[in-house]
C-alpha cells in the first residue's frame, strides 16, 4: 500500500505542479492559498463553497488514484464518491 499525501506539503495535496498558488480560483479572487505563520502546512482563505468545492475534488482525485493503484477497492471508491457527491450537493456546488 502506497503512503497518502502529507496534507502539510500542498505540492503534495494538490499536485507536484502546485506553484504555491490556484490560478483559476486565485484569478477569480475566490481563494488565497499561503503558508501558515508557523511554517508547519498552509492556510486557505476564501469563501467556504470555493474551499470545499477545492478540497472536494481534491479528494475525488486522491480516491480515484488510490483505486487505480488498487489500494481501494470499488466499493471504498463508491462510497467515498457517493459522500463527496452528497457534500457537493448540499453546498450547491454542481
Amino acid at each position: 500500500m502506497t503512503q497518502g499525501p502529507n496534507y502539510y506539503d500542498p505540492k503534495e495535496l494538490f499536485g507536484q505542479d502546485y506553484d504555491g498558488s490556484d490560478e483559476e480560483l486565485e484569478e477569480d479572487g475566490e481563494i488565497e492559498i499561503v503558508p501558515s505563520e508557523d511554517g508547519d502546512g498552509f492556510e486557505i482563505n476564501g469563501p467556504v463553497p470555493a474551499i470545499l468545492d477545492l478540497f472536494t475534488s481534491g479528494i475525488l482525485d486522491i480516491v480515484e488514484q488510490a483505486a487505480d493503484d488498487g489500494d481501494f477497492d470499488p466499493d471504498t471508491v463508491a462510497t467515498v464518491i457517493k459522500a463527496v457527491a452528497q457534500i457537493r450537493e448540499a453546498v450547491d456546488l454542481d
